[in-house]
């Protein structure tokens, strides 16, 4: 098992994984501690990596409410719309990385 202790702003979450499959998927759970904004709900998440045939890669991104009470189902879409536009900036940010070469120039164990 490996921990992960996220705190972004005033929230804070401990992200434990369950599984993973380098390069493939990982899944974790995910627990907030102190919650915010930007804590997620306590959820069950797993990251993949597919392969597309123009040989791109999609990350698909699925995660489960694991204590679905009302005020969770309540916030589901407001929960969504924030996971959906960080995921968005996330991946603008990693293009014009990739686009600048910067990424390249990054060191790399082999």
């Amino acid at each position: 098992d490996a921990e992960l202790h996220c705190a972004h702003g005033s929230g804070r979450a401990v992200r434990r994984i369950l599984d993973w499959k380098p390069f493939d998927y990982f899944t974790e759970q995910i627990d907030p501690v102190k919650s915010s904004l930007t804590t997620p709900p306590e959820c069950r998440a797993t990251s993949e990596f597919v392969e597309r045939p123009d040989g791109t890669t999609t990350l698909r991104y699925r995660a489960q409410f694991t204590e679905p009470n009302v005020m969770v189902r309540l916030t589901k879409p407001i929960v969504k719309r924030a996971f959906r536009r960080i995921f968005l900036t996330t991946e603008r940010r990693f293009r014009a990385l990739v686009e600048s070469g910067e990424a390249d120039a990054a060191p790399r164990d082999r």
